[in-house]
């Protein structure tokens, strides 16, 4: 069976990928499409330990298997102030310590993986 509700909700978990508003090489070449420079709008699928592609494009993901049930994560508007590129901040199924206190890290989207079903944001 999928994950209960509450799982999906910690979802929302956010982890600032760099600090000061810089962000790493690693960080920019994770998610392309010129961000943060550039506005990167779109769906990414996740897979295991937290690796993505983004969807579209007319090219097919091996993230997404069309043969199974997808959960889409629908995080809104997470650019507070300046915007969520100033302090270089994306979206992650990596649980941040702020939300899942003492166990930081924890890969949230892998139980949904492993019932089967694909992982969207």
């Amino acid at each position: 069976p999928p994950p209960s509700l509450p799982l999906l909700l910690l979802l929302v978990a956010l982890v600032p990928g760099g600090a000061g508003g810089r962000c790493a090489p690693e960080d920019q070449a994770r998610f392309g499409g010129g961000w943060p420079a550039s506005l990167d709008a779109g769906l990414y699928w996740f897979g295991r330990e937290d690796t993505l592609e983004k969807a579209g494009g007319g090219e097919r993901t091996g993230l997404y298997d069309p043969g199974k049930s997808s959960v889409i994560f629908f995080h809104g508007w997470t650019g507070k102030d300046d915007g969520s590129t100033v302090a270089c901040h994306r979206v992650t199924t990596r649980c941040s310590s702020e939300v899942c206190p003492g166990m930081a890290g924890t890969l949230l989207a892998d139980p949904w993986l492993a019932a089967g079903w694909n992982v969207g944001f």
